[in-house]
């Protein structure tokens, strides 16, 4: 694939992470909670039949876990678009990445100040920290890939 069709591509993939992100981000706390809760069930069944205490703590962690994991996906089509431009290893992976990585940074920042006008959410630093580590995490795998399908 050229290099323009693998630019629209990880274009394409990172604001459509973007978007999901924002739309899971707007809902109100108690909606956002029930569908974590749900996922919750759906992953681990015998919760139902446990304490709520419990439901919410394992529900806590998947809520973390989705944070992380949502923002590696944006972190790696973000670097994968940034990458896209880059012809050679030669060119610079790290350099590439970076603007990628710096790019999910800012709109974790940007999702944590747009949380604080949900019904019964706010920012929390915490948030910004795993968004920013799995962004890191997604960036690396985008790069790694890159430089091991590279032909030189």
């Amino acid at each position: 694939m050229k290099i323009k069709a693998w630019s629209a591509v990880f274009g394409a993939l990172t604001l459509a992470v973007m978007v999901i992100i924002f739309a899971f981000s707007s809902q109100p706390a108690d909606l956002s909670g029930e569908t974590s809760e749900g996922i919750a069930l759906l992953l681990f069944p015998q919760l139902a039949e446990t304490d709520p205490e419990v439901v919410g703590e394992v529900n806590h962690v998947i809520r973390k876990c989705a944070h992380a994991f949502v923002y590696a996906l944006l972190g790696g089509f973000a670097a994968g678009f940034t990458l896209s431009f880059r012809s050679t290893i030669a060119d610079g992976c790290l350099f590439a990445v970076l603007p990628g990585w710096g790019c999910a940074v800012l709109y974790a920042i940007s999702d944590e100040i747009h949380q604080m006008f949900v019904p019964g959410r706010g920012p929390a630093v915490i948030d910004v920290l795993l968004d920013s580590t799995g962004a890191a995490l997604g960036a690396a795998a985008a790069a790694l890939i890159w430089v091991l399908t590279r032909k030189e």
